[in-house]
């Protein structure tokens, strides 16, 4: 599902269209705060704005460091116990950790 929604925001990327990146980066926004992958959902709502501003000079790094979260997210789904250390990030300070506690959920 992700993968999807990642090359469909690089399409939009691509497209140069402020209005299409907004649209994906939010649809995307929403998949990854369901899931608690912050730092990708910081990365996504940075887009979110870019693209309400039609401004897409830093898209293509954005996507960049999206890439790379993502994988982070894949890796930690990955691990066996990664139920376990998702509810040891849900009591976590530290929100710059792919599963941390959402500043919002305190």
């Amino acid at each position: 599902m992700f993968v999807y929604q990642v090359a469909a925001l690089q399409e939009a990327v691509a497209s140069g269209s402020g209005n299409a990146v907004t649209a994906k980066a939010h649809r995307l926004k929403c998949s990854l705060g369901n899931i608690g992958g912050w730092q990708a959902y910081q990365l996504v709502c940075e887009m979110e704005l870019m693209g309400l501003r039609n401004d897409l000079s830093w898209a293509d790094e954005c996507l960049f460091h999206l890439t790379a979260a993502m994988e982070d997210i894949v890796a930690f789904f990955a691990q066996p116990n990664w139920a376990e250390q998702a509810e040891d990030g849900a009591t976590s300070t530290r929100h710059n950790e792919p599963f941390a506690s959402h500043p919002g959920n305190r």
